[in-house]
């Protein structure tokens, strides 16, 4: 693990950066905070499936806080965040980025990623968000299970860690952001 900002925690590899993220806003990190992994070896996604999270994919999850406590459904600000996910990875990538609701992000009719939310509620309103984020970013082999379904955004290691690490960083601060606006 190494930090690499005061608001980012980079590690080479996690079971999943929600459930890293989740202990980080129990023990009370601040809105913003930002976990990211260059492999997930239990990724989720929605409804307990798993997500495939190999080297080559940019895999984080941002603590949010500020501005969640009237946030009533997760379905509607999972899709919200996704369309702001797929726009500032479109203008990035210079792809075209679509979301199929709630959460999945498409390049060329593949899933090439996701949002999971999960959230702490307190009296029935969120105090905390964690809301996790998969890319599909140079990942040049799938599963035979998913090689119908899954794309990656470029056949090969495209991308450097510090292009990723800016990535990140422009994710987090635009969603968080994004929440107050």
């Amino acid at each position: 693990m190494s930090a690499t900002d005061e608001n980012v925690v980079w590690f080479d590899q996690l079971d999943s950066t929600n459930n890293k993220a989740k202990e980080l806003a129990l023990r009370g990190a601040a809105h913003g905070v930002t976990v990211a992994a260059r492999q997930q070896t239990g990724g989720r996604g929605t409804r307990g499936r798993t997500f495939y999270s190999p080297q080559g994919g940019l895999y984080m999850s941002v603590i949010l806080r500020d501005g969640v406590s009237h946030i009533a459904n997760h379905d509607t600000f999972t899709y919200r965040m996704a369309q702001r996910v797929a726009e500032i990875i479109s203008r990035a990538a210079e792809k075209h980025i679509a979301v199929k609701p709630v959460n999945d992000l498409i390049y060329k009719n593949k899933k090439v990623g996701g949002l999971l939310a999960e959230s702490r509620c307190v009296n029935g309103k969120p105090e905390w968000i964690v809301l996790g984020i998969g890319v599909n970013v140079a990942i040049p082999d799938f599963p035979p299970a998913l090689q119908e379904i899954a794309g990656s955004l470029y056949d090969r290691d495209h991308i450097h860690d510090h292009d990723r690490f800016d990535m990140i960083q422009a994710l987090a601060k635009q969603l968080t952001s994004a929440l107050l606006s």
